[in-house]
């Protein structure tokens, strides 16, 4: 009989297998998950496929928000805004500067996810908007 791997609280990560390089499932309450890739905001972690990711903490505000928009388009603007801590007010200034900022942040985080933005596994880019995440199943 296999051992167990241990008391679980609602919204813990469940071991999928166990010893060196775990690979776990990231699931329950507080946890938005978008095909095997899942983020937990309050915990500020995010993983694919069990695999924890090592985010910056711009790269995972960018991602959260993008996972908790779903297939909400959000602007370059929107998203600099998020990052600065501000509401989404026509009156704040977003510069051309800040718009280059959050496509090399994007740059990353796709690297990161191991995303290409010619066939976007996760996140799409809407020409001339923003930035979505992509169709839950592919076309």
């Amino acid at each position: 009989m296999p051992s167990s791997v241990g008391p679980q609280s609602p919204g813990s990560a469940l071991a999928a297998t166990g010893g060196a390089g775990e690979v776990v499932a990231y699931t329950g309450p507080g946890w938005v998950a978008h095909r095997d890739l899942a983020v937990n905001p309050e915990q500020r972690v995010a993983a694919i496929a069990g695999q924890e990711l090592v985010l910056t903490r711009t790269e995972f505000d960018l991602l959260a928000t993008l996972m908790e928009s779903k297939r909400r388009v959000r602007s370059k603007a929107d998203l600099t805004l998020v990052l600065r801590g501000e509401s989404y007010v026509t009156s704040y200034f977003v510069g051309e500067a800040d718009k280059r900022a959050i496509e090399a942040h994007m740059t990353n985080l796709r690297r990161k996810l191991g995303d290409n933005p010619a066939n976007p596994r996760y996140i799409e880019t809407v020409r001339g908007v923003g930035y979505r995440l992509t169709a839950e199943h592919a076309a």
